[in-house]
């Protein structure tokens, strides 16, 4: 149903019934399926890969997927993985936003490519209005646990927890709640995907998040007006300076 709505949109070039019917004869392949599914679908195309292919990845995972393609790797192709950090809690064609990935940033993860392989890839992702950072893969699964991955948490923490109180109390909510815990709507099921492929730097930065709680509750309970200012003040301008 996904690939005839496809090819009805007049952006639609083409569509084909298998992953290895589509990548024949191609130059750049670019895999977006779930991070789970991305080992099986690279498996199951190298075959039908020509010599010479750069193949990349959107996973918000790299350093499993990455390690696993470097198994499989041979000298027809190239791996480097990539990450657009780019997205909304929407899914489906009908949520597609042409300026989605307009002034984001784009982790590109090489490991023992060749330059003309890793400019391709950098390439392709400033043409679509990115900014590349380059990043090991174990570098890139540091970074995102901290600024992609627990925030995402921490919202669904919140909702699980105002999910047990009454119903009711959300409708006495503000504007705040809904900013606070939008991520929290995102698919389940990419979401169990990723914190199995990226447990440890998850679990590392939920006990670093739990640290500054049990530092700011500290605070509250011996009434530390000074520290709890300088707290608020710190995240106030860390959160300006992301505008």
């Amino acid at each position: 149903e996904t690939r005839a709505a496809c090819l009805k949109e007049d952006w639609c070039d083409a569509v084909f019934e298998t992953p290895e019917e589509a990548v024949k004869k191609a130059d750049f392949i670019i895999l977006c399926p779930p991070v789970s599914v991305i080992h099986p679908l690279l498996e199951a195309i190298i075959p039908h890969v020509e010599k010479g292919t750069i193949l990349t990845d959107v996973g918000s995972t790299k350093q499993a997927i990455c390690n696993s393609a470097k198994k499989v790797a041979n000298d027809r192709f190239e791996f480097i993985g990539s990450h657009p950090m780019a997205g909304s809690d929407k899914s489906g064609m009908e949520f597609a936003d042409e300026k989605l990935f307009e002034k984001g940033t784009c982790f590109v993860t090489p490991q023992d490519n060749s330059q003309e392989a890793i400019e391709t890839v950098s390439k392709f992702w400033e043409t679509v209005g990115m900014n590349v950072s380059i990043a090991t893969p174990e570098e890139h699964d540091t970074i995102v646990a901290h600024v992609s991955h627990l925030p995402h948490l921490t919202a669904v923490s919140l909702c699980s927890l105002l999910a047990k109180k009454g119903n009711e109390w959300k409708e006495h909510s503000g504007p705040g709640l809904k900013d606070t815990t939008r991520v929290a709507g995102g698919s389940p099921d990419m979401w169990l995907d990723i914190i199995e492929q990226n447990k440890k730097p998850i679990l590392d930065v939920i006990a670093s998040l739990k640290t500054e709680l049990s530092e700011l509750e500290g605070f509250i309970k011996n009434n530390s007006r000074e520290d709890i200012e300088k707290m608020l003040h710190r995240a106030r301008d860390f959160r300006r300076s992301c505008d």
